[in-house]
């Protein structure tokens, strides 16, 4: 095997650099880091959390019935983007998996929409808000403290600004809430966000 030059590798190192200061260069960063403790860079990131199924219920009232009778409990803030939630036609399945901020390569945290972009450059999908709901629905046995953002488009909550929901289990119980669905909004690295991939 021939020994490789300063020469040959200059175009890769220059590609690399190119990679590393363009817009996505956190992501190529945490990739050549992986790459560099010979683990493979390219390792999908995000975990399945749940299968749901939209269109189970015919609307958002019937959707809220449920969750009140399995014992869920909707903040007023949810309880208004639940009233708002369109709901499917047909019946179809969806996969949610959750990722953290920092898994997708902001280990500084990020704004929601630059979450969504990267998400979405993953091979993730922005659900629908019904997902949401469902979600809750379907995690009775929610870890104590855990929360899940759903990545969602926002829909406008009672001060007009937009929400996304959040699926929680806290002291008093299994929660449906609403959190701050701005464009703009900063969340935290181990912030966890829920997308989905159809089957």
């Amino acid at each position: 095997m021939s020994k490789i030059t300063l020469c040959d590798a200059r175009g890769p190192l220059n590609d690399v650099t190119d990679k590393l200061s363009g817009e996505d260069g956190d992501l190529w960063l945490a990739a050549f880091k992986r790459f560099l403790r010979r683990e493979n860079p390219w390792t999908s990131v995000g975990k399945l959390v749940a299968t749901v199924v939209l269109g189970t219920y015919p609307t958002a009232a019937k959707l809220r019935e449920a969750l009140e009778a399995a014992g869920h409990k909707i903040s007023d803030w949810a309880g208004d983007i639940l009233a708002k939630t369109p709901i499917s036609k047909e019946k179809a399945e969806l996969d949610l998996f959750e990722v953290t901020v920092a898994e997708l390569g902001f280990a500084q945290g990020a704004a929601r929409a630059d979450i969504y972009r990267r998400a979405v450059e993953l091979g993730f999908a922005v659900v629908p808000a019904e997902a949401g709901a469902l979600l809750r629905l379907q995690l009775g046995s929610q870890v104590k403290g855990e929360r899940l953002l759903i990545g969602m488009e926002p829909l406008a909550g009672r001060s007009g600004d937009p929400d996304v929901f959040d699926v929680e289990r806290g002291g008093g119980g299994s929660w449906l809430y609403a959190s701050d669905g701005g464009a703009g909004s900063v969340w935290s690295p181990g912030d966890r966000w829920v997308f989905g991939r159809a089957k």
